[in-house]
């Protein structure tokens, strides 16, 4: 079942608290445009869970 983050956390990728560079941000957006995927959460990620970033669910993905 697709999952999407209910809100942002606090380091979105989306966020100017993103905890990554503008530059991995770009590679990190292009990576899912050519894999046709959506950016997992970081915090999901900690947890073992494969949950849309919320943040990138709103501003760049068809679903």
């Amino acid at each position: 079942m697709f999952q999407v983050a209910e809100k942002r956390c606090n380091e979105c990728l989306f966020s100017a608290n993103k905890i990554v560079s503008d530059e991995r941000k770009a590679e990190v957006l292009a990576d899912c445009a050519l894999n046709d995927a959506h950016f997992i959460c970081h915090k999901a990620t900690l947890k073992g869970k494969d949950v849309c970033c919320r943040g990138f669910y709103d501003g760049y993905s068809d679903y």
